[in-house]
């Protein structure tokens, strides 16, 4: 999600397997609510959390506490870290809330 020394960002990305394309959204860190949710919306992945084709929609809410989440991380401690990669993060239905199927937070060595 966030690698490089010029700022504390966080992004939220979803890749479309059928087409091997990806949309981004980058916002600076900390997030806020509403930068979370535009986000989500920007990427495409508020269309498919709001589908109900598992009998109910994915948890869209858990996602935005895992966006601020990142957000916080990198705005407390950004300067320490070198890259933070969450991939896959699986979003399960509603109320049942994310799961980060792999991740990486690379420490920044001492100047």
């Amino acid at each position: 999600m966030y690698s490089g020394r010029a700022a504390s960002i966080a992004s939220c990305a979803m890749t479309d397997i059928a087409r091997m394309g990806s949309t981004v959204a980058v916002r600076p860190a900390p997030l806020s609510r509403f930068d979370a949710e535009c986000m989500i919306d920007e990427t495409g992945l508020g269309a498919m959390l709001a589908s109900a084709r598992r009998g109910r929609p994915s948890d869209r809410t858990a996602l935005v506490e895992a966006l601020l989440g990142v957000g916080r991380l990198m705005a407390e401690h950004g300067s320490r870290i070198a890259e933070l990669d969450v991939n896959p993060l699986r979003v399960l239905l509603e109320g049942d809330g994310v799961l980060a199927l792999d991740g990486l937070v690379a420490v920044r060595e001492d100047e």
